[in-house]
């Protein structure tokens, strides 16, 4: 169901994960929908590759 969200490399090293069995760990997720962020990323995105560099750098500083 979350396999979406998980990041390659973890499943790569859980094979587990891939033939539907569990693995437990401990960790957080977090899901946010923020306001305002898809007319943003999508004006930033237009500028092209600056434009997508300055999308990262946004969520780069809401996660430090």
């Amino acid at each position: 169901m979350l396999s979406k969200y998980i990041p390659k490399h973890f499943i790569e090293i859980y094979p587990e994960i891939k033939k539907d069995r569990f693995v437990r760990e401990e960790g957080t997720v977090m899901f946010a929908d923020l306001s305002g962020f898809t007319n943003l990323s999508e004006k930033l995105t237009a500028k092209g590759k600056e434009g997508s560099e300055e999308i990262s750098r946004i969520i780069n500083e809401v996660f430090e």
